[in-house]
């Protein structure tokens, strides 16, 4: 059970953390819609291969094969670590520059 809930939590948190992120307030409108959009795009790069994967169940190709699990595995093993040391980021700017505005 809690080996589930391990592989489930990323995709619950970025999901969140994502609109909790889009609706901080920053006094730089050109840099909150820059990281905004690089927010937007890094959590899309991270559902792209369950889309991926639910457009292919929809088709002829069969989704149940060995081949097409270890592909889906080895996409998240790779897009894992990238898309989550690139939401980190994008959390302490975000954090830094609204800390950065109450310092003043």
């Amino acid at each position: 059970m809690s080996y589930i809930l391990l592989l489930i939590f990323p995709f619950i948190i970025f999901p969140i953390s994502t609109i909790i992120l889009l609706f901080l307030r920053d006094e730089d409108k050109a840099r909150k819609r820059y990281l905004n959009i690089i927010l937007i795009a890094n959590n899309l790069l991270f559902y792209i291969p369950i889309i991926i994967w639910q457009v292919l169940s929809f088709s002829s190709i069969d989704t149940e094969s060995e081949q097409m699990n270890n592909l889906f595995g080895l996409t998240y093993l790779i897009l894992f670590p990238v898309c989550g040391l690139a939401h980190v980021t994008l959390l302490i700017l975000k954090i830094s520059f609204i800390s950065k505005k109450y310092e003043n």
